[in-house]
C-alpha cells in the first residue's frame, strides 16, 4: 500500500510540472503578446504624429520628404504618405514657378517685339510650351486630390485591410482631405487665371503676326529723374489695329490683375 500512495503522490506532482510549465508559456506568450501590441500601437502613434506634423506644413512651398520613422507595414503606410504629398507639393509648386515666370509677363513689350518679331516663332512656341506644361502638371495636381488615385497606392501593396483602412482615415478623413480641398480650389482658379492670360497674349502676338506690316519699333527719348534714356516703342501705321492691340492689352491687364 506505501507503493501506491508514492505512486500517487509522484503522478500529482506530474501534474503539479505540466500546470507550471503551461502557465509558465502562457505568461511568457502573454507578456510577449501585450509587448508586440504595445509596440505596434506604439508605431502608430508614431505614424499619427508625423502624419499630424506634415499636414501644418504647406504644399506651395514646403518639402515632405522626410525620413522614415515607422517599421513593418506602417512603414509601407508612412512612405506611401510621404511619397504622395511630396510628389503633390513638387508639382503644386512647378505650376507656381510657370504662374509667376517673370517670361510670361515679359512677352507683351517692345524689347520681346524687337527681337522677336515680326513673325514671333520663339514666343509662339513658348506660349505652346507653357500652356502644355502648365495644363498637364494641373489636371494631374486635381487628379491627384481624388479618392480613387489617392487608395489606388496603398491597394497595389496587398497589405492587410487594418493598414488599408488607417490609411484611408489619414489620407482622406482628417486634415489632408481639407488640405486638398483648399488646394484644389486654388489650383482651378490659378488655371482659369492663367491661361486667360496666355490666351490673351497669344492674341495680341497673332494680331501683330498678322498685321506685320502696320507697326514698327522705334526708339524714343525719355527723360526719368533729369537723366534722358531711350526706350523701345511700338508705332501702328493704322489706328484700327492699334485700337484692336489696346482692347487687347487692356484685357491682359485686367487678366492679370
Amino acid at each position: 500500500s506505501m507503493g501506491k500512495v508514492y505512486m500517487k503522490k509522484k503522478r500529482k506532482n506530474k501534474w503539479v510540472v505540466r500546470i507550471s510549465i503551461i502557465a509558465g508559456i502562457l505568461i511568457i506568450t502573454g507578456s510577449i503578446f501585450a509587448y508586440v501590441l504595445i509596440k505596434d500601437l506604439k508605431q502608430e502613434d508614431i505614424l499619427r504624429n508625423e502624419i499630424s506634423s506634415l499636414s501644418k506644413k504647406d504644399f506651395s512651398k514646403d518639402n515632405y520628404n522626410t525620413s522614415l520613422k515607422t517599421n513593418g507595414d506602417y512603414r509601407v503606410v508612412e512612405k506611401i504618405i510621404k511619397d504622395y504629398f511630396s510628389e503633390y507639393a513638387s508639382n503644386l509648386q512647378d505650376i507656381s514657378a510657370i504662374a509667376s515666370d517673370k517670361t510670361i509677363s515679359g512677352l507683351l513689350s517692345a524689347e520681346n517685339y524687337k527681337k522677336d518679331g515680326p513673325l514671333f516663332e520663339k514666343t509662339k512656341k513658348y506660349l505652346n510650351e507653357t500652356r502644355t506644361s502648365f495644363n498637364t502638371k494641373i489636371d494631374e495636381l486635381s487628379y491627384m486630390t481624388s479618392e480613387s488615385e489617392i487608395m489606388k497606392r496603398i491597394e497595389n501593396e496587398n497589405l492587410d485591410s487594418y493598414y488599408v483602412k488607417l490609411y484611408k482615415e489619414l489620407m482622406i478623413k482628417e486634415t489632408t482631405e481639407e488640405d486638398f480641398k483648399k488646394s484644389l480650389e486654388n489650383i482651378n482658379k490659378l488655371k482659369e487665371s492663367i491661361n486667360k492670360i496666355l490666351d490673351t497674349e497669344e492674341a495680341v502676338i497673332d494680331l501683330l503676326i498678322q498685321n506685320k506690316d502696320k507697326w514698327t519699333i522705334e526708339e524714343v527719348k525719355t527723360e526719368e529723374d533729369g537723366k534722358e534714356k531711350t526706350e523701345n516703342k511700338i508705332v501702328f501705321q493704322s489706328t484700327d489695329i492699334l485700337e484692336k492691340y489696346n482692347a487687347l492689352v487692356k484685357d491682359y491687364q485686367t487678366k492679370k490683375e
